[in-house]
């Protein structure tokens, strides 16, 4: 079995002053950055796309490299998931 590639899009802070996450169900607009990203990984690798905006992100899954893609209105929730994974231990890889 291959390594475990977690290509996560996180979402974003309902206001400044919460830390309740934004969810929804359907997305207005669709990021392209996960699908391109799993395209260009080598195929040894098992690849999981995550849109935290539609599916809940699970910090103690078995998992060998985290990449993130970010915008700035998400960016503060993209440096939480990666000190989460980087506690244990997970290479994070983030860009946007």
């Amino acid at each position: 079995m291959g390594k475990r590639l977690f290509i996560i899009q996180p979402s974003h802070y309902r206001t400044r002053c919460s830390l309740a996450i934004h969810k929804s169900r359907k997305r207005a607009l669709v990021p392209l950055t996960l699908p391109y990203l799993a395209a260009l990984t080598p195929k040894e690798w098992n690849v999981e796309l995550i849109d935290e905006q539609l599916r809940n992100l699970d910090f103690q899954a078995p998992v060998d490299l985290v990449a993130i893609t970010t915008w700035t209105i998400n960016s503060f929730r993209a440096y939480e998931i990666a000190d989460r994974f980087r506690e244990r231990g997970v290479p994070v890889i983030m860009g946007g």
